[in-house]
């Protein structure tokens, strides 16, 4: 019976924990959608009164909304703000749970190849492998997560020598799919880095 239980308090847990980021993504998009509504609207008058299930307004929105991101990325880079927004992440974003693991995720969905983002790797203990996320190198040792499955907000980290890491031949996106399904493919990932 405490197993039951126990199974049902974790699992919830990580439930909120994995839905609380992607819960704040959505409250974000929303409140920036209705920022950007009164300011497109006079864009409206230009607009298709209905295409594709979308009014002038909407789509007058969502076409402001998809220019600002695309401003956004052009200041993202420059070095002066891709200073602010790492400030920003130590300082605020870290605090919200499974922000970095979500960071990355996407990244990688839109193939984006950052230096910066976490690596797929195995980790060698002795005649076992572990699966996990290469987080920094430095001088021969390795910060290495290893994320409990099938949720992957919560693990261990630690700094391991450099030379008992093995890069996997995928991206974070498809590793977090294998570890929702207890590590199914990682098998067949492993095999292709090693070839």
């Amino acid at each position: 019976m405490k197993s039951i239980l126990s199974f049902i308090r974790t699992t919830l847990t990580g439930g909120v924990l994995f839905l609380l980021p992607v819960i704040l993504l959505i409250i974000l998009i929303k409140k920036a959608f209705e920022l950007i509504a009164p300011l497109a609207a006079p864009l409206v008058v230009f607009m298709p009164v209905n295409f594709l299930g979308f009014d002038g307004s909407r789509l007058a929105a969502i076409l402001m909304l998809v220019i600002l991101c695309f401003i956004g990325g052009l200041l993202f880079r420059s070095k002066r703000v891709q200073k602010w927004v790492v400030s920003l992440e130590d300082n605020v974003l870290s605090a919200v749970p499974g922000y970095f693991l979500l960071k990355n995720v996407a990244a990688d969905v839109v193939g984006n190849p950052d230096e910066h983002n976490m690596k797929p790797i195995l980790y060698q203990e002795e005649d076992t492998y572990s699966i996990g996320f290469l987080v920094e190198e430095m001088d021969g040792w390795s910060t290495v997560w290893l994320p409990e499955t099938p949720k992957q907000d919560s693990g261990n980290a630690i700094i391991v020598p450099s030379e008992k890491v093995i890069h996997l031949n995928t991206n974070t996106f498809h590793l977090r799919r294998s570890l929702k399904v207890y590590g199914k493919g990682v098998i067949q990932q492993a095999a292709i880095s090693r070839q």
